[in-house]
């Protein structure tokens, strides 16, 4: 039983001993969470959302210190329910021991009572029933020591439990009081580095109230002056959007007028270089190249016609040569050079000559041996029933010239004419 109580001391002397390094590091930990505060308040300083960030802060000190102190609060009634479980214990240690004595008193008064019934049983037997009942008057102070002894150890116990709960309670309401004590020191701390930076941000808050009132004064002033601006713009603006149009039609007339006499100029330098060209030119040679596929396309079209571009001869205004595919019946004033009507096969040729000229010429269709040629004086009149194109040309036309295979020089797909001008006589220009 004393070894149990031993043991329960040490117990005891151990989580007393043991619940000072948490409180300790409790502390610590919350004196470095105080000091990380106050660096990172430092640093919300210089931030431009500085009240948000203190608000948030503040916020964040509170939770904290919520925290740590009910920490605190629950390690203490941790260590408190401890220490009292442990007495709790201890007196239920002692509590079984003195049940056992009053067991052990109980066996005694039965061996009493055995002792006297064998005593009365046994007349005859004097000399062993006193060494039996000296042994058992051994037996029971034996009991009556052990008894003495197990009260005296409990009043040691509770004595002890006494001390270390007085000790307990000592210790930790110390410790609580210097935790408290630091809670308010730091608080304290706390608050005026609060109110420092509640000043800074006040200045801060009218400085920008300042700025802001500057600005939007600056902002009315520049509108005022862009709207007046704009407004005399505005103003101005069709009147000079009618001098730019007023300027763009004389500009427009005047290029106008200007392209117009460069067309003029330019047509008319063009044929004059070109009549300067063929002054001393008698003849052209038209060569009608990819034969086949003209031919081909001029099956499915009306005016079955193929024309060669402008030339000049003998300084005379443009001309031109054709070859029609079919004869036509509307030539009439050609008939004393062919008969007018359409022959399977044959093409006709026809000359586009300025109206009022008189000329002597050749017309030459084909080459080599094949070749035919012509020789025709015609008076180019423009006279009612002949046809006259734009350029006020007169058409020559000889029916059925000839057939178109003869001419048609298949192994290069060309037909060849050529125009020569024997003599002519042309009305002044």
């Amino acid at each position: 039983m004393s070894g149990m109580l031993r043991g329960g001391k040490s117990k005891s002397q151990l989580s007393l001993a043991s619940s000072g390094p948490p409180l300790e590091d409790a502390l610590n930990e919350m004196k470095d969470q105080l000091n990380g505060l106050e660096q990172q308040l430092a640093e919300l300083a210089s931030q431009q959302d500085l009240e948000e960030g203190l608000a948030a802060q503040a916020r964040v000190v509170d939770d904290k210190f919520g925290a740590l102190t009910e920490k605190m609060e629950d390690e203490l009634n941790h260590l408190s329910m401890r220490q009292t479980d442990e007495l709790l214990a201890l007196r239920k240690e002692n509590e079984g021991s003195l049940k056992g004595s009053e067991e052990m008193l109980q066996r005694v008064d039965a061996l009493a009572q055995q002792l006297a019934q064998l005593q009365g049983n046994v007349s005859g037997g004097f000399s062993d029933a006193s060494a039996r009942h000296q042994k058992a008057e051994d037996q029971l102070l034996a009991t009556a020591e052990k008894l003495a002894k197990l009260e005296k150890l409990t009043a040691t116990a509770e004595r002890r439990c006494f001390e270390l709960e007085a000790a307990l309670t000592s210790g930790l309401s110390a410790q609580r009081a210097e935790a408290e004590a630091q809670l308010s020191r730091a608080m304290a701390h706390l608050s005026t580095r609060c109110e420092v930076l509640q000043g800074g941000l006040d200045g801060l808050t009218g400085d920008i109230a300042l700025c802001t009132t500057t600005t939007e004064k600056r902002l009315e002033e520049g509108g005022a002056r862009v709207e007046a601006e704009l407004r005399r713009m505005q103003e101005a603006l069709p009147e000079l959007q009618q001098s730019i149009v007023q300027l763009e039609d004389r500009q427009a007339k005047t290029l106008e007028s200007v392209d117009l006499d460069m067309q003029a100029h330019v047509a008319a330098m063009r044929l004059t270089v070109e009549l300067a060209e063929n002054v001393f030119t008698r003849s052209v040679v038209w060569q009608a190249r990819g034969f086949k596929k003209r031919l081909h396309d001029l099956l499915h079209q009306e005016d079955q016609t193929i024309r060669s571009p402008g030339f000049f001869i003998s300084a005379l205004p443009e001309m031109k040569i054709e070859l029609q595919m079919a004869s036509r019946d509307d030539a009439g004033e050609n008939t004393a050079f062919g008969p007018s009507l359409p022959l399977p096969g044959s093409c006709s040729v026809g000359v586009w000559a300025p109206a009022g000229l008189r000329a002597c010429f050749r017309i030459t269709a084909g080459e080599g041996a094949g070749a035919v040629s012509r020789r025709y004086e015609h008076a180019f009149h423009a006279e009612e029933g002949r046809r006259v194109d734009e350029a006020g040309r007169v058409l020559f036309v000889v029916q059925n010239f000839c057939r178109l295979n003869h001419i048609w020089i298949r192994r290069e797909d060309r037909v060849r004419v050529s125009f020569e001008i024997l003599d002519f006589e042309a009305a002044p220009m």
